[in-house]
């Protein structure tokens, strides 16, 4: 949570005009501490950052984006467009899962980029990133495999959303008393969605995971795990042909790192082939709540 002096330092807004969008414009609603001071939220910030760029690079004023936000929160997800902004009104025609797909599939980055902003400002990354980015990256997944889509389209789509996530990755505070946390693919897995969205659930927490995302090698994990006494490895898997190998390191390092727990997910482990090897120490994440899971691992 930032002060709003500290909001007002990041973003280069005054304060009178901060109060000013939260108390005439209800473009966000700060929580108070127990003195009564202002506190913003990742939320709060992305949403005021969105704003200035709209009103820096399209010309809106602060009453029209007031109305743009309003209207984008009604259920059917529509908003009627103002005469004379152009911008504005292809911004409020269609659903923002629909506009960020199109601009996706067309190469669009500083669109794509837009938009996910305002979904961001709208509705905070988690719910962004669960109920509008995340299923959208599936979509455009499911498209590519039914050669709707070529293949140059998917990679854009999820390098983008990868670099975004980052950037979110890293603006979230760690909290040093929390053990650390590694999480990968296995070598030959390149579908890391269920991992990205795992390790933001747990760096909100405050946890600081070490994210090496697809493809990693299992040469130089033990190394890692000993350099930062990692506690617990997240590893997700969606081809099940990789399972023998990942469990072989699983039992492995298990063996070598007495304190390490391992959480498995991804659809390579609900193949009807596989044989999940159940012991101390090793939980699948489709039989686990997170929140509990979080709880038992590192607050216990």
């Amino acid at each position: 949570m930032y002060s709003i002096q500290k909001v007002s330092d990041m973003l280069g807004i005054p304060g009178v005009t901060l109060r000013a969008w939260e108390t005439r414009h209800h473009i966000v609603n700060p929580l108070r501490s127990a003195g009564g001071h202002r506190l913003y939220s990742e939320e709060d910030i992305a949403k005021l950052r969105w704003v200035k760029k709209r009103m820096a690079e399209h010309g809106m004023k602060i009453g029209e984006i007031a109305q743009l936000l309003k209207e984008e929160k009604k259920p059917s997800g529509l908003a009627s467009a103002s005469d004379g902004d152009e911008n504005r009104r292809a911004l409020c025609e269609a659903r923002i899962d629909e506009r960020l797909y199109a601009a996706l599939i067309a190469f669009n980055t500083e669109e794509a980029n837009e938009i996910i902003d305002l979904a961001l400002s709208l509705h905070g990354y988690e719910k962004a990133f669960h109920e509008i980015i995340a299923p959208l990256l599936v979509r455009i997944g499911t498209d590519w495999e039914a050669g709707k889509l070529a293949v140059a389209q998917e990679h854009f789509a999820s390098q983008l959303v990868l670099q975004r996530f980052l950037q979110i990755f890293r603006l979230l505070p760690v909290d040093r008393r929390l053990p650390v946390a590694v999480a990968f693919c296995p070598p030959g897995e390149h579908h890391h969605l269920g991992l990205l969205l795992f390790s933001l659930f747990l760096r909100k927490k405050g946890v600081d995971v070490i994210y090496l995302g697809p493809d990693t090698p299992y040469e130089g994990l033990d190394q890692i795990i000993r350099l930062k006494n990692v506690r617990a490895a997240v590893v997700s898997v969606t081809d099940p042909r990789l399972v023998g190998a990942l469990m072989d390191w699983v039992e492995q390092s298990l063996a070598r790192h007495p304190e390490l727990d391992v959480l498995l997910g991804g659809m390579g482990l609900a193949e009807p082939s596989v044989k999940r090897r159940q012991r101390d120490r090793v939980h699948y994440e489709d039989s686990v709540n997170w929140e509990t899971w979080y709880r038992l691992h590192f607050i216990s």
